[in-house]
């Protein structure tokens, strides 16, 4: 697999092998004791890898240590041949045992920790392997989201066959086949539970009748005019003959759209991870590259359910609405986008864009687009309202507009901190209050304090913040 380098938040953390010189330190380091019904002390498990190493088994004990102070603990061990366990445990290099010290824990110190020893991992030092797995005890939700954070993956499998005892697994594939083979598998196992539970999703006529089943204060203002509206894209998901929630599913070219609502008696059963691998497969079927999804900034029960699924976090961003009267403006050198504006308005709007993106942290990897036949085709077709303002013959700012919803709007980087976006944000509110009974609205992406300044200052209000996650299909060979 292809995996970037990460830089350590703790830039003085490291690993030590255990030794005579720290193993008394890391000895008495301990978790909270709420914590400790989750992982075993350090006592017996540097205890049970003495006994394992004497028996020939390959395990390895280090401390995670920050400049000279020991923070944490783990245990990693290879080819471990549990009776019971699934090959997902059995073969591969297992992290059997990782604490951080209650009084280090909310430090950055734990994902750190990862890093180190997936590195370590990735040396094969007791042999090569395709997989890096963990486990978990199912109710022990802070590792379950700090691991599928890291990029493991929940098999649906258990770690042995004692239900009292067993813990979920979770992999993360060290090759692109195991990432395939871990895909698949998880599909079967997610198959035979929709069959368990006799779980589908299916088209209804009316959609809206559930209307009364959403809690409004978890879904975006949109999601809720979609289902007013009976949208297409809308499934309901049945549990025999039950309705238990929504999905929305759409695609569009390569990429897939998918948002999952379970009503809240039906929760904490298992059903959304179910209904999301359904639609997961719906969109696969029309060989998408990706999905995204997105649900409530502030909603951290959401954006754990996203990671469980394979999910990704990239940005956030607010919708804005103007409840205000229109401005008042002399007379502006603004007039409707015409095929010829093309080059000067792509460059600059994707200049701006591109600034912008880098600008709030969450798009490491922005790169400004380049003109091209396709997007002048796609803008001459397009049914949103466009306009450019003008200065001395020259185009300096573009923006659409799609029925009452500023789209975008961006002024070339040489002109900017002039007044122009101010003058063009105007110009586009009056137009919509003329053509609309609706109010203004639109997206100021989270990061973006700029932008975010001069919608306040001309009176736009919050309504919504809205985060988007994206994860990655893995293409067939």
């Amino acid at each position: 697999m292809n995996m970037k380098r990460y830089e350590l938040k703790n830039k003085n953390l490291h690993l030590e092998k255990i030794n005579a010189d720290n193993f008394l330190a890391l000895y008495d380091l301990e978790v909270s004791e709420e914590q400790k019904q989750f992982v075993a002390s350090n006592r017996f498990s540097m205890a049970e890898a003495y006994a394992r190493l004497s028996n020939g088994q390959f395990v390895q004990c280090f401390g995670i240590i920050d400049g000279d102070t020991p923070v944490g603990f783990a245990m990693i061990g290879h080819d471990v041949e549990e009776e019971g366990s699934p090959e997902s445990v059995n073969k591969c290099y297992l992290l059997w045992r990782f604490m951080i010290g209650q009084q280090y824990q909310r430090r950055g110190y734990g994902r750190d920790a990862l890093h180190l020893l997936l590195d370590w991992v990735l040396t094969f030092p007791d042999g090569p392997s395709e997989r890096f797995s963990t486990t978990y005890e199912p109710n022990n939700e802070a590792a379950k989201h700090l691991y599928t954070s890291f990029g493991f993956i929940p098999t649906g499998e258990k770690d042995c066959d004692d239900e009292e005892d067993a813990e979920d697994v979770a992999v993360l594939p060290l090759t692109d086949r195991m990432a395939k083979e871990i895909k698949e598998q998880k599909e079967k196992l997610m198959e035979q539970e929709n069959l368990k539970n006799d779980l589908r999703i299916e088209k209804e006529e009316d959609v809206s009748k559930y209307l009364s089943e959403v809690d409004r204060g978890e879904v975006a203002p949109e999601i809720i005019e979609a289902l007013s509206e009976n949208d297409e894209d809308f499934y309901t998901v049945f549990r025999g003959e039950e309705a238990i929630g929504l999905a929305c599913i759409a695609s569009d070219d390569e990429d897939g759209d998918l948002f999952v609502y379970i009503f809240p008696p039906y929760r904490g059963k298992g059903y959304g991870r179910l209904a999301a691998a359904l639609g997961e497969r719906r969109l696969l079927e029309q060989e998408v590259s990706a999905i995204h999804t997105h649900y409530r900034w502030a909603d951290e029960s959401a954006k754990r359910f996203a990671e469980s699924c394979g999910f990704r976090g990239t940005f956030a961003s607010a919708e804005m609405i103007y409840r205000g009267e229109a401005f008042e403006l002399p007379e502006l050198p603004i007039r409707p986008y015409e095929d010829k504006d093309y080059i000067d308005a792509f460059t600059l709007s994707a200049e701006a864009f591109h600034r912008m993106r880098l600008s709030t942290g969450c798009f490491p990897d922005s790169v400004a687009g380049e003109p091209s036949e396709a997007s002048r085709k796609r803008w001459a077709e397009s049914d949103e309202d466009q306009y450019v303002f003008v200065k001395d013959g020259k185009v300096i700012g573009y923006a659409d507009v799609d029925g009452t919803e500023i789209d975008s709007v961006s002024i070339e980087v040489s002109e900017q901190g002039k007044g122009y976006g101010k003058a063009f944000v105007k110009y586009l509110v009056n137009r919509i209050l003329e053509k609309d009974e609706d109010e203004p609205t639109l997206w100021c992406v989270v990061g973006n304090n700029k932008a975010r300044r001069l919608y306040d200052s001309l009176g736009f209000e919050e309504i919504w913040i809205e985060a988007f996650a994206k994860k990655k299909v893995l293409a067939e060979e």
